[in-house]
């Protein structure tokens, strides 16, 4: 026979049971909802926001306005407060828009103060994109801004005879009959040709494989980074392995590497023997990289997300630029004229040669200006000092 005492001590545990049932339930309702709501940077309080319909409007579904009508949100804001700051919230971050009057003295704050990079890594979910591998060095900036820049205008006719070459093979062939074709693959093709002729020069530039490599991880990258900022930070470690373009963009990366990084073993054994080093820019990326840096498996990867800026920009500009000439044929003949007596001028496209484009490189600014590839134009990971406010860390753009 059971006893009394028996019956009480179950009953009290299991009541305790169904109290301890409840407190795990509300703080895993807390947590989801801290969580839910967590996002990087912070709202300051002189920056109202924009997006929202109304004032009691729980911040979570204002996030996530944002991902449907992000360009009508800026738009309004930039609309509504021309000269002011204020502040756009996506489901992964909080965003300060500063107007315009600061752009200046932005680009005088040096990045020890004001990261850009590290805002853009953020941004292109760097932990599932892998870009993060180029934060916390300054690799990259020395061999292009140090060593690429100051010699853009020997590469023009580099450029000259890979974009000759590219149209050969890239072109369809029209023999007097209008073709269909791809346009937005042809233009990406041709730029990716080119870049590669200046990053990994010859033969390499010419390896198929890479070729379409190099167009494809741009694509899986950017289509990982736009679903995974539909979701808020603390789910992003359940989506990512989800996604098949994430895993498309560790298949694709090891078989760049793959490809690259034997040529980087290469020219690093050939260095001590006396000869002349290949003018590009993963030469650059051997002669400056130092530590873990040089191991030819970090510069091949380094490589990848390099090329990550140019592919889609560079070909989307060419691309507008293109189709504002085919709606507006009267622009055609002046460019024409302009191009061919710049070229007849310099005896053929030299280093000086684009210096005398006026009208085209006023026609392309205009392109960007009417059709932006962002609302937004920098990101910055906190206020810059000259802001009469300071609160950090705060997600800055313009």
């Amino acid at each position: 026979m059971a006893h009394p005492y028996d019956f009480a001590v179950e009953k009290l545990s299991s009541a305790h049971a169904t109290t301890y049932g409840w407190i795990t339930v509300v703080l895993i309702a807390i947590f989801g909802l801290r969580n839910l709501t967590y996002t990087r940077g912070v709202k300051i309080p002189e920056a109202p926001i924009v997006g929202a319909k109304w004032w009691w409007e729980p911040l979570f579904i204002t996030k996530y306005r944002y991902t449907t009508n992000a360009w009508r949100i800026i738009h309004d804001g930039y609309t509504k407060y021309k000269d002011s700051p204020f502040t756009i919230v996506r489901p992964e971050s909080i965003v300060t828009v500063l107007p315009k009057k600061y752009v200046h003295e932005l680009r005088n704050v040096p990045d020890s103060k004001l990261y850009a990079f590290q805002a853009l890594a953020d941004d292109l979910v760097g932990r599932y994109s892998g870009i993060d591998i180029m934060l916390g060095s300054d690799l990259n900036f020395h061999a292009v801004q140090n060593k690429l820049t100051p010699r853009i205008g020997a590469f023009t006719p580099i450029v000259q005879d890979e974009l000759d070459f590219a149209m050969e093979q890239d072109f369809p062939k029209c023999n007097g009959k209008p073709v269909l074709a791809d346009f937005n693959t042809i233009i990406l093709r041709i730029v990716s040709r080119i870049t590669l002729r200046t990053f990994v020069g010859l033969p390499l530039c010419r390896n198929e494989e890479l070729l379409r490599l190099n167009c494809q991880i741009v694509e899986h990258i950017f289509t990982t980074m736009v679903i995974m900022r539909l979701f808020p930070l603390f789910l992003h470690p359940v989506i990512a392995p989800l996604l098949p373009s994430y895993w498309h963009i560790q298949r694709i990366k090891a078989r760049i590497v793959a490809i690259v990084a034997p040529i980087i073993r290469e020219r690093q054994s050939s260095e001590k023997s006396a000869g002349e080093k290949p003018e590009d820019v993963l030469q650059w990326y051997i002669d400056l990289a130092k530590g873990e840096e040089a191991q030819p498996e970090n510069i091949a990867t380094r490589y990848i997300y390099a090329m990550l800026g140019s592919l889609f920009s560079v070909s989307g500009a060419i691309k507008d630029t293109l189709y504002e000439i085919c709606a507006r044929p009267e622009y055609v003949s002046p460019l024409r004229e302009e191009i061919s007596a710049a070229v007849k001028e310099d005896g053929g496209w030299t280093k000086s040669t684009p210096g005398k484009l006026m009208k085209l490189d006023g026609f392309m600014r205009e392109v960007q200006r009417v059709n932006p590839p962002s609302a937004r134009k920098f990101l910055f990971p906190s206020l810059p000092s000259f802001f009469p406010l300071s609160h950090s860390p705060t997600l800055v753009q313009v």
